[in-house]
């Protein structure tokens, strides 16, 4: 049995309700929403393009990307690339006196292929020469901003190309260029003729080199010394100003002890002499028996007479004198009493009168004791 065909009138209807539902919906989203979506995409895609120029314009990250890219090309088997800009490697070069070997390679051109990276730049005998003379290798892809200015600056026109670079004076030159293909052997033979022409020119640089270091090192030395010897001499200087300083200081405390110590005997014997009038006994009696009269000289010329009994001790002597003004005897020196003649010091204390020979009569003198 046949299936009916629809009617034209009804597929009329039904595309235009297939196709005409989009638009109904769009038609009731707001303006500032299109706008606001197109913004979006426009400043999306400029932070794209900034980036990637940003990231094609850094020679450092160009460097890590040509290795990168090379490694996966060609293997692993290559001189060690410096991984910095040109500019770098030159500087570098330069400050340790090494040759610069650089190597510009070019996708777009037909002789750079396989076999010059691979059986080249891998060849053991160039790697191995490479080493052993120290070459600091930079290479990059002439599609990279910075490698294409260097290939302008060293004049490349055929790729494969390298050049060797060495320091001579104080500025960097070129001392080969080779262009297009070339065997290792060939390679290594261009290297050791260069190397054995330049290679007198690094030695002599280097002596200099090392002359102005030894030179400056000695006069770093010598200045060194001469600080050590300054130094030295000021802190000698300052000890010995220190040691004058607390020298001074101690002489000063010194004296003040010594006068607070005299201070402090004076004020002692000013007391004792106080005492000593307070509490002497009075003098005997003339009508006593047994009394020893004894004539004393002071220190200012002067004599006076007192009696004490034959029993007394000779201390009793010394109190009695020393209540007495004795000047010009400081109050703080101690006396002695001494006979006339003979001169003899009393100097037992305990002994009596009549034990001392000051019984019955006797002169005796006052002094310093010294």
């Amino acid at each position: 049995m046949e299936t009916p065909k629809p009617k034209k009138k009804v597929l009329s209807q039904l595309n235009r309700l297939l196709f005409g539902l989009p638009h109904r919906i769009v038609s009731f989203l707001p303006i500032p929403y299109f706008q606001r979506t197109r913004a979006a995409r426009r400043a999306a895609a400029a932070t794209r393009r900034r980036q990637q120029s940003a990231s094609s314009n850094d020679p450092q990250a160009a460097a890590a990307r040509f290795l990168l890219s090379y490694e996966q090309l060609y293997g692993t088997e290559h001189p060690q690339f410096f991984l910095g800009t040109y500019s770098q490697a030159l500087d570098v070069a330069k400050r340790e006196l090494r040759y610069l070997f650089v190597i510009l390679h070019s996708p777009d051109h037909d002789d750079t292929d396989v076999g010059f990276h691979r059986e080249t730049l891998g060849s053991e005998r160039l790697l191995t020469y490479l080493r052993e003379k120290n070459f600091l290798v930079w290479a990059g892809d002439v599609r990279e901003s910075e490698s294409f200015l260097v290939s302008n600056v060293l004049l490349a026109t055929r790729y494969p190309f390298t050049a060797i670079i060495a320091p001579q004076g104080s500025r960097m030159v070129v001392v080969d260029r080779i262009e297009g293909l070339v065997s290792p052997d060939a390679l290594v033979g261009i290297l050791t003729r260069q190397t054995a022409r330049v290679d007198p020119v690094i030695q002599a640089l280097r002596t200099d080199r090392y002359a102005s270091h030894e030179q400056a090192r000695q006069i770093r030395e010598q200045q060194d010394l001469a600080y050590q010897a300054s130094l030295r001499a000021d802190q000698e200087k300052e000890a010995k100003a220190r040691e004058e300083r607390e020298r001074i200081q101690r002489e000063k405390d010194e004296e003040e002890r010594l006068k607070r110590q005299e201070e402090e005997r004076i004020e002692a014997k000013k007391k004792r002499k106080q005492a000593l009038r307070e509490s002497l006994p009075p003098e005997p009696a003339a009508t006593e028996p047994e009394l020893a009269r004894i004539g004393i000289r002071l220190p200012s010329g002067s004599r006076i007479i007192r009696r004490f009994r034959a029993s007394d001790k000779v201390e009793a002597l010394y109190d009695f004198v020393e209540s007495l003004d004795l000047d010009p005897i400081p109050i703080a020196s101690d006396i002695v009493i001494a006979k006339s003649f003979p001169r003899k010091v009393l100097s037992d204390r305990y002994a009596t009168m009549r034990e001392s020979g000051l019984f019955p009569n006797e002169t005796v003198v006052v002094e310093e004791d010294i």
